[in-house]
């Protein structure tokens, strides 16, 4: 985890070579005179700059498919970022509900690091892991 706030106030800066930023804001049980946050900021293009065909889903339906690129067989592009966001169904949040997803990779770049997928999941005890 890049940073946190936590039963505390401030003001932190996020380094310029960030390309993704998800911000996670989770609220306990017991909120008592809690003001909330503000966030400032501003996307700067570079002259690599992140591909157009890069996608964002938040999903929050009880089942789906998705597939990246939509096309079976086509090929992505470079310097996607795509991020899949999974919510819980109905934006109701139940220690009791659990999410399954099940990824299929069928190829990605062998070139080393250059392709990644990479999985996080977030639970408000632990953050995100």
């Amino acid at each position: 985890m890049f940073l946190t706030f936590s039963n505390k106030t401030g003001q932190a800066s996020i380094p310029s070579a960030c390309h993704v930023l998800i911000l996670t804001y989770y609220s306990g049980g017991n909120v008592l005179n809690s003001r909330g946050f503000v966030m400032m900021y501003t996307a700067v293009m570079g002259a690599s700059g992140i591909s157009p065909a890069s996608r964002h889903y938040m999903l929050d339906s009880p089942s789906i498919e998705i597939r990246h690129p939509a096309t079976v067989g086509s090929p992505y592009t470079n310097k996607e970022v795509c991020t899949f966001v999974f919510a819980p169904v109905n934006n109701i949040y139940s220690t009791q509900t659990k999410t399954l997803v099940t990824v299929s990779v069928d190829s990605l770049d062998r070139c080393g690091n250059c392709d990644a997928l990479y999985i996080y999941k977030f639970t408000p005890s632990g953050g995100w892991t």
